[in-house]
Parts: structure tokens; sequence; C-alpha cells
């Protein structure tokens, strides 16, 4: 038996037909205007180009053939000025002295507005007394997120014109109910923050 069949299979466009059917699904070729000239719309180039040429030629440039010669050795530069240098001898402190330094100098620093980078990320600062305005702030930031959350919630429910009438509830079922129960949180907020002595 050969591979190839002796006739085509049924129901099986040929390429003719493919070709017939793809002219027929395209749009019709526009007289289109040809793409405008880069150099029409953007002027003159070779002055800008130049312009460029000067502009990058000011700077220092940190690659290319001169990479090596930052590497070269500079003695003049390679050594350190003895004056500059501390040269005394420290003690080691115990890791309590050195949270309690730390610690002062936090202080320092917040008394006089300085803002330090978090160097002492991976010391442990949960006996810091900077971290209770932190904790403060924290939990109010989160308490406000909730009540924004049960703000969003309560708003969804619709609101109750006539609360006192139960619709055949027992009061406690009534008040247990979630609509009930948000109007009366409403209007109880409303009360204490509009009411005027």
């Amino acid at each position: 038996m050969s591979d190839t069949p002796s006739s085509p299979a049924p129901n099986v466009p040929s390429d003719m037909d493919r070709r017939n059917f793809r002219s027929g699904a395209t749009s019709p070729v526009g007289d289109f205007e040809p793409f405008e000239d880069e150099a029409e719309i953007l002027g003159d180039t070779t002055v800008r180009d130049e312009i460029y040429d000067e502009e990058e030629a000011d700077g220092e440039e940190l690659f290319g053939d001169n990479m090596e010669a930052d590497y070269r050795p500079a003695p003049h530069l390679d050594r350190y000025d003895m004056d500059d240098l501390d040269t005394e001898e420290y003690s080691d402190i115990s890791q309590a002295d050195r949270a309690a330094a730390e610690a002062e100098m936090r202080r320092r620093d917040r008394d006089a507005g300085v803002h330090r980078d978090h160097r002492d990320l991976f010391y442990d600062k949960s006996d810091d007394e900077d971290d209770i305005p932190r904790a403060k702030r924290r939990a109010a930031e989160k308490a406000a997120e909730i009540g924004a959350e049960t703000e969003t919630d309560t708003e969804m429910v619709e609101s109750i014109e006539n609360l006192e009438d139960t619709k055949g509830h027992s009061i406690k079922e009534w008040v247990s109910m979630l609509g009930p129960r948000t109007e009366i949180s409403n209007r109880f907020n409303s009360f204490l923050r509009t009411f005027v002595d």
C-alpha cells in the first residue's frame, strides 16, 4: 500500500480554495499615502547628531579603552593620612552596654529630628522604647482599616426607616439580625458625632 492516497479526502479544501478564501476575507487595499519621511518631520538630523556627539564628549568616559586606567597604582592616593586615623584601642563591650548605647543614640537622633537608616535591622528591638510609638501607630492604622472595612460592609446593608417595626419578630431576634443591628449602630454613631450639649 502506498502512503499517498489516490484521491483527495472529501471535504478537504485544496490550495486554490484556500487562496480564494483568503483573498475574499481580507480588506481591499486602499490608496494610502506612503509613510512620511522621518527626515522631513524631524528636520536635518546631522546637526542634532553633532550636538549629541559634543554633549557625549563632555563627561568622563567610564567604559572603553581607558577603563583599565582606574586600576593602575597611585601611591600618593593609596596611603591614609595618619592624622585622620583613629589608632586608639577600645575594649569590648557587653551586649547590654551596646544595646543601651544604641538606644541612647536613637533617642538623641529622634530628639534632634534625624532619621537614621535601619542599619540595626538584624538586632532584636522588641524591648526598645522606640517601638512603642510605632506599635501604637500601627495599631491605630489597623483599627482605621478595620473601621473602613466595616463601614463599607454596613453601607451595603439597606437602611431601615422604621426601626420600631419588628415585622413579627421578637425584639431580641430583631435586634440580633444584621440589618436592624447595623441600623442601630449607625444611628448611635450619628448621635455621638452630632449631639451638642
